[in-house]
C-alpha cells in the first residue's frame, strides 16, 4: 500500500530548496512513479488560455494539448471534481494517450480558487485506484498546491470574467462566503476570502456543491 504521508513529507523536503513549481511538479511526478504500483503514467497538465498542455510527468510521450471539457482530464478541469475513472473505455470521449492505459485518476490543483493544473495518473489495470488513493492523492495535491509557487500559472491564464456590474465574476467558494456573513460587498469580502488557506477554500466549495 502507497505510503501518501511519506509522500507528502517527501515533496515538502523538496520545496524547502526551491518552491518553483516546474521542479516541484517533476519531482512530484517521480515519486509517485515510483511509490505507487502498477500505473503506467504520472504527470500533470498545465492550464493556460487555450486549454491544457503536457507539464512534467513519468511515462510514454503523451498528448501534447487537451480542451476543456473533453476527456477525463478535460472534464475535471470543466467540473473542478476528482474524477476517478475505473475503466475508461467506458468513459464517453475519452483521449487514448496511451491505448494500455484502463483506468485513471486525475485531481485538480488551485491557486486563489482557480484551476491552475490537474494532476494525472493513468494504469493499465481495471479499478485500479481504491477510495484510499483517491484520499492519500488529495491530501497529496494540497500539500503541493501549499509549497509550490503556483502564481507564475495563474498569470497565464484569463482575467476573470465581469459581472454585469463590471466588478470581476466572483468565484463560488466567495459567493457563499459573502452570503455567509450576510453579503457584504466585494470590496470587502475579497480582501477577507484571499487571507482564507486552501483548505478552508475547499471547505466552503465542498459546502457550496452540497447545498445546490
Amino acid at each position: 500500500m502507497t505510503d501518501y504521508k511519506l509522500l507528502e513529507n517527501q515533496i515538502r523536503e523538496l520545496a524547502k530548496g526551491d518552491q518553483s513549481w516546474l521542479p516541484l511538479f517533476a519531482n512530484a511526478s517521480a515519486l509517485l512513479m515510483g511509490a505507487i504500483p502498477g500505473i503506467n503514467w504520472a504527470g500533470f497538465y498545465i492550464r493556460d488560455a487555450k486549454g491544457l498542455y503536457l507539464g512534467p510527468f513519468q511515462g510514454k510521450p503523451a498528448c501534447t494539448r487537451l480542451e476543456i471539457g473533453k476527456g477525463v482530464c478535460g472534464t475535471a478541469v470543466e467540473k473542478d471534481l476528482v474524477l476517478c475513472i475505473p475503466n475508461v473505455h467506458e468513459f464517453h470521449g475519452h483521449i487514448a494517450c496511451d491505448p494500455a492505459t484502463d483506468s485513471e485518476i486525475v485531481l485538480p490543483l488551485h491557486y486563489a480558487g482557480r484551476i491552475v493544473a490537474v494532476l494525472d495518473i493513468d494504469s493499465p489495470i481495471i479499478k485500479r485506484f481504491s477510495l484510499a488513493d483517491q484520499e492519500g492523492l488529495k491530501s497529496f495535491t494540497l500539500t503541493l498546491e501549499r509549497c509550490a509557487d503556483l502564481s507564475p500559472l495563474a498569470d497565464a491564464l484569463p482575467a476573470q470574467p465581469k459581472s454585469a456590474s463590471g466588478k470581476p465574476g466572483m468565484p463560488f467558494e466567495l459567493w457563499l462566503f459573502a452570503v455567509k456573513r450576510l453579503a457584504q460587498t466585494y470590496e470587502m469580502v475579497d480582501p477577507i476570502y484571499n487571507q482564507l488557506s486552501d483548505v478552508e477554500k475547499k471547505a466552503l466549495r465542498r459546502e457550496y456543491e452540497q447545498s445546490c
